[in-house]
């Protein structure tokens, strides 16, 4: 009896061994386009062509219709576009068309934004919401990073006003 029970708990290890092959340990990927890239230019929802080096600065906020963060920074949204009034706020809403404009419609949104959907992933490099970009007056990446919610994002953004070069906020020309 004793002899039978060794054999199949041999031929359990075994089998689990076979199971657990080894792989790679998990390989963080970089998100977000480098820091000092200069930031693609885009075209809004309206059909406006922005870029982002002709901008004093600009802030470029990734949000999703189906994340619970991204509905508490769109909820409190209105205070942070008052607040950096010399920068532009644009949004890219990931979801549907009719889903995003019922969306901006009733937190009374008014900030410009565009569609974000696979095929511009490659060309903005983000696939974690809510993520921001903070860029320079020359359209620079100066910081990016994933927010956790309404609060870590005016963190964020009051913090990382300290990384643009002043000449850069104020615009050419000050």
């Amino acid at each position: 009896m004793r002899y039978v029970f060794l054999k199949i708990m041999n031929r359990l290890r075994s089998a689990r061994r076979k199971r657990t092959t080894r792989t790679p340990a998990w390989q963080r990927r970089e998100q977000g386009l480098p820091l000092g890239s200069l930031f693609p230019e885009f075209t809004l929802y309206t059909g406006e062509i922005v870029r982002p080096a002709d901008k004093n600065g600009m802030i470029v906020l990734f949000l999703s219709t189906t994340c619970r963060s991204c509905l508490d920074i769109l909820s409190r949204l209105n205070t942070f576009g008052e607040s950096r009034l010399n920068q532009s706020v644009v949004l890219c809403m990931q979801g549907g068309e009719t889903e995003v404009k019922t969306m901006l419609e009733e937190q009374q949104i008014s900030l410009p934004f565009l569609l974000y959907d696979s095929a511009q992933k490659e060309k903005f490099n983000v696939s974690v919401f809510p993520y921001l970009y903070l860029l320079s007056g020359g359209g620079l990446v100066v910081s990016k990073g994933t927010v956790r919610d309404a609060k870590d994002l005016g963190l964020r953004l009051n913090m990382d006003a300290d990384r643009i070069p002043i000449d850069e906020r104020e615009g050419e020309g000050a």
